[in-house]
């Protein structure tokens, strides 16, 4: 029995870009929604003003959660190993982002 389906997104590579972009994607749209809704004129002075990119961010990466959590239950593993690895780097990147902010 074959504990990893062999079907398209089944490595840890495609796991990682996913895990990767899926959050820019999502982040974009966040950012689109807040900034036009906000009183801001500039995008930079709205992303730099108390720790907006860093909240941003922490939000866009859980998509990844939900993704992670559907190739689980598919039983992917090696692209679920993908989108942990590229959690971790975002969690990183949030934590530097929420220190120096």
């Amino acid at each position: 029995m074959e504990l990893v389906s062999s079907s398209h997104f089944s490595t840890t590579k495609q796991g990682l870009l996913v895990g990767l972009l899926l959050p820019l994607v999502v982040g974009v749209l966040i950012v689109f929604a807040f900034y036009t809704a906000s009183q801001s004129n500039s995008l930079g002075a709205f992303l730099l003003t108390h720790g907006t990119l860093a909240r941003m961010l922490c939000l866009a990466t859980l998509a990844d959660a939900v993704v992670f959590f559907i190739a689980t239950h598919k039983n992917r593993l090696p692209f679920a190993r993908g989108l942990l690895a590229a959690t971790f780097i975002y969690a990183f990147i949030v934590a530097v982002l929420s220190l120096t902010m």
